[in-house]
This record gives C-alpha cells, structure tokens and sequence, in this order.
C-alpha cells in the first residue's frame, strides 16, 4: 500500500518479513499523507525491513509494534520510520526491537514530534526503541504503563538528538553501556519513574546520559 497526498486506514494491522527476507516495506505515506494503521505493526525476522515508512506525513499507530532481530546494526529493521518532517502518535500498543533493530525511528523531523503510549517497551542488545533527530524543536514522548526493559551492550530505550524528551515509566536497564535515556545537542530531558541499572560486567550501563549539551 502507497498513499500519496491522500488519507487511508489499515484495517487488521502490517506484518511483514520472516527468515531470509531483506528490504520490504509494509506500507508508505508521503507528500503530506495521513495514515492510520489499526492492529499493530510487526516485523517477523529478515534484515533491513521497516513496517512504515513516512515521509513528509502522519502517522497513526493504535497497537503493538515490533521488530524482530537483525543479523546486524547495519541491517536494522525499523517498525516505524519517519523522514523529512513526518510526525508520530502510537496509542494502546507495546513496542518491541530486538538484537541490532530500532522500534521508532524519526529522522529530520523538521518540526514534529514522536508520541507513544502504551505498556511495554522491550530492546533487545545493540536495539533502541526510539531514536529521533531534530535541530531543537521537535520532541519525543513516551509513556508506558508497565516500564521499559533493556537488554545489555548498548541498548538504548530513547535516543533524542537534538530534540526534547518525556519519558514516563520505570526503566530497567542492562549491563555493557546500555542507556536509559540519551539525548544530545539541543534538548532537554524530563523523566518520571524509578531505574534499575545491571552491575558492571565489562563496563558501566547508565540511566541519563548527556553528549554535546
């Protein structure tokens, strides 16, 4: 499915990928589309699949969003990817990424904003549940009921570059430089819950992390 300048809706939600698939794509929204998907987002296994792809449009998710594991960080699959100032608002879903994936992905978002709420977040090791570009306006929102579960060697639940972030949960985090929240450049960070971090094995994890701000 490709909108283009237009409105649709995805009854019974986007599954895509499986063992051995790369490059697919669920459905794209562009030049100024409004899409709905209704029932979730998931992407079965495969490198480099993304769910949705929104450019220069809004998106709308009302229910879970997953990403299996990718065989590598330069094979990410994506659930949600924004680009060139599309904006996102997911309601009543958990998000999952697996090993190496990324469950939200906003990326020059010009202006817009990146908004979940749901239960759970879960982020396999290497993987970031959201992770979002900007140039200081643009925010990152994320609310879940039941916390945030990160694995270790650098999973990140929230990555904002440049951007403002709300984090609203408990955040348990895993051992080897996983991070709770990252943000760097313009951005101020505003957290609501309680951490837990792993001991040390080979090196730190840490709750906040700041760079360049």
């Amino acid at each position: 499915m490709v909108l283009n300048n237009s409105t649709g809706t995805t009854a019974g939600g986007i599954s895509i990928g499986g063992t051995g698939t790369t490059n697919q794509v669920g459905v794209m929204a562009k030049g100024n589309s409004n899409l709905t998907v209704t029932g979730g987002v998931a992407i079965t296994g495969g490198n480099s699949n993304i769910g949705v792809y929104g450019e220069s449009s809004v998106i709308t998710v009302t229910g879970d969003i997953s990403a299996a594991l990718a065989a590598s960080l330069a094979n990410s699959s994506i659930g949600v990817f924004l680009d060139k100032g599309s904006s996102y608002t997911g309601t009543a879903g958990n998000v999952s990424a697996g090993n190496n994936s990324i469950g939200i992905y906003g990326k020059e978002l010009n202006g817009k904003s990146i908004s979940h709420t749901g239960t759970t977040m879960a982020v396999g090791n290497h993987g970031v549940g959201i992770y979002g570009t900007g140039t200081g306006a643009e925010k990152i929102t994320l609310a879940m009921t039941s916390g945030i579960i990160l694995g270790k060697d650098n999973s990140i639940g929230v990555f904002a570059d440049g951007m403002n972030s709300t984090v609203i949960g408990n955040i348990a985090i895993g051992a080897n430089t996983s991070i709770g929240i990252a943000s760097k450049g313009t951005g101020n960070v505003d957290y609501t819950g309680d951490m837990t971090i792993a001991d040390k094995v080979d090196t730190g994890s840490v709750g906040i992390y700041k760079l360049d701000g």
